[in-house]
């Protein structure tokens, strides 16, 4: 999810979240950290163009149920490939597992899905409950939650987003941690390093990687960052090039969104050389949609596995969900 090159969206607490997408140009793209006033305008850091670290930061956990319980700290399930060589410190020791956690609640989802930024800092449980009701209502449907404490996971953890993402994840919501590669130019040690601290202190099942090179060349870093987020035990990686993609980033990550624009991409994009690869492969967002239209997301995911569909729109169209959030949950 993008903003404009120099600026960022700010999100605002609300009592409601909104997603939606970005423009059309190729612009710098971080998701925005949550803020805890709606009128302050964050600085941004000379050399990263980041938002700064808001002093509060937060744990999750990968417990999936329909009861909302506190988590213990611990881990997505391990056994997955080799850590690649880099000058990443050593994952951090995870503790023991939550309650009611096994090896096979990090598993992504199978069928389509639902792939919802969570931008908006959640100082009660009202601010993400449109997410969490959703989910309630729609148990068999399939939620992916962005979570994004501060631009990444920030210096420390805040409790009060620790206990919204575990509340998150055990009404069943499958979380992934958002990070920003600035299209390769980040070092992938300062990217492990991001990954190791997500895994230890909220333990999301997956990441997110935004500003998603996607142009030839940088290939064999988003492998070596998958690789190296899977050894750790995660096992969904998200790309967003905010556009679309080549074929030779297919498999790099397992999944990369092709689109990040107003309205709902048309059926002949969608499929167009995308179809010759299975659509996991594949995510859209649109914004800016006034009215769902479910025949037409039905439509879309014969082409993508997670799809993102809002009223919001610039200046900032991630700053609540949709109204008709559940309703698009339900039509998946």
């Amino acid at each position: 999810m993008r903003a404009l090159r120099g600026r960022f969206y700010v999100s605002v607490v609300v009592g409601s979240l909104i997603l939606t997408g970005c423009p059309t140009e190729r612009k710098q793209s971080p998701y925005v950290p949550p803020i805890q006033s709606a009128s302050i305008a964050p600085e941004t850091h000379a050399s990263s163009g980041l938002i700064p670290p808001n002093p509060s930061q937060v744990v999750g956990s990968c417990a999936a149920s329909n009861s909302v319980v506190m988590l213990q700290v611990g881990s997505c399930p391990s056994g997955s490939p080799t850590v690649p060589k880099s000058s990443a410190p050593p994952a951090p020791q995870a503790s023991a597992k939550a309650p009611g956690q096994t090896a096979g609640n990090c598993s992504p989802p199978t069928a389509n899905g639902i792939l919802v930024p969570l931008y908006v800092y959640p100082s009660t449980s009202a601010v993400w409950a449109p997410v969490i009701s959703a989910k309630q209502a729609n148990p068999t449907k399939n939620i992916v939650g962005i979570i994004n404490p501060n631009s990444g996971p920030g210096t420390a953890v805040d409790p009060v987003y620790l206990a919204a993402v575990q509340q998150a994840q055990a009404a069943g919501i499958y979380t992934i941690g958002y990070i920003v590669t600035d299209y390769a130019a980040a070092s992938l040690s300062s990217m492990e390093q991001q990954v190791s601290e997500y895994n230890q202190w909220y333990h999301p099942c997956g990441i997110f990687v935004d500003n998603m090179a996607y142009t030839a060349g940088e290939e064999s870093y988003y492998s070596t960052l998958t690789k190296y987020i899977k050894s750790l035990g995660m096992q969904l990686v998200v790309g967003n090039p905010g556009a679309d993609t080549i074929p030779s980033y297919i498999g790099t990550v397992d999944t990369i969104q092709i689109s990040e624009n107003p309205g709902i991409p048309s059926l002949s994009f969608l499929g167009g050389w995308h179809s010759a690869y299975p659509k996991s492969n594949f995510a859209f967002t649109a914004y800016g949609v006034p009215t769902l239209d479910a025949a037409a997301e039905q439509s879309a995911a014969q082409y993508v596995q997670y799809e993102y569909i809002t009223t919001r729109a610039e200046p900032n169209p991630y700053d609540q969900f949709p109204s008709y959030f559940s309703a698009e949950v339900n039509a998946i």
